[in-house]
């Protein structure tokens, strides 16, 4: 090999470490801000009639969710049916910090969430609320 070729590799070597050391800095940085920023807000719906459940589904899909997501002023929301007991439905909603998630219970925004769902929904829908504090994740 010649003198310009090695330096040619040398500084593409070179190049690619420090690409490999900014990013793996920015991931961890990223990792740290995520894991003492990042809360969530779950709602934990059980629609114990199964004749409810197809109208539950797109109302929430249509109506709820999207309304939710301009209330709480969060930028991901996301919902799931449980497969092992198909009566049980979550909703997710992601805060950027702990202080916004908890500052949700008792606020203008959710109450009157809570009293349109009751409208639609009355008693034929329990739920529960949870505040979740993001403790850590691994990917592949």
């Amino acid at each position: 090999m010649r003198h310009w070729q090695m330096r040619r590799l040398s500084s593409g070597v070179d190049r690619a470490l420090r690409y490999a050391v900014q990013y793996a800095g920015s991931r961890r940085a990223e990792f740290r801000e995520t894991r003492m920023s990042k809360a969530f807000f779950m709602v934990r719906a059980v629609v114990a009639d199964p004749a409810d459940r197809p109208g539950f589904d797109t109302w929430y899909e249509k109506e709820h969710l999207p309304d939710a997501l301009t209330a709480f002023g969060v930028a991901h929301a996301w919902r799931c049916w449980g497969k092992t007991d198909p009566s049980l439905h979550f909703a997710f909603y992601e805060f950027a910090s702990l202080a916004a998630a908890e500052a949700l219970p008792g606020s203008p925004a959710l109450s009157k969430m809570i009293a349109e769902f009751d409208r639609v929904w009355g008693s034929r829908v329990t739920r529960s609320r949870e505040i979740l504090e993001f403790a850590g994740e691994l990917r592949r």
